[in-house]
């Protein structure tokens, strides 16, 4: 939905569009690990992310999770990820 800065000690730092896996939630709060750097585990507020329907294969050490996601969304998404990058570039 948003990016999260990840202020907090334990805080795992969001882009928008970024793939967390959720690992346990607690409160209105999940801890989990970005799949962009999965050896970063944090905790986020819940209202910062949307859950999506993913298909997951080979579940343990080596499991894939690929979204399940209209392309209309996936274009959206990759725009917006796109724009962030460029702004944060220009300002």
């Amino acid at each position: 939905i948003c990016s999260y800065r990840g202020c907090l000690p334990q805080g795992l730092v969001l882009e928008i569009g970024e793939t967390v896996h959720i690992l346990e939630k607690f409160e209105g709060w999940y801890r989990g690990i970005s799949m962009k750097k999965p050896n970063v585990k944090g905790i986020f507020p819940a209202s910062y992310i949307h859950l999506k329907k993913a298909i997951v294969s080979n579940r343990g050490q080596y499991e894939t999770v690929v979204p399940v996601e209209d392309s209309v969304v996936t274009e959206v998404t990759t725009t917006l990820q796109e724009w962030s990058f460029l702004w944060k570039q220009l300002y």
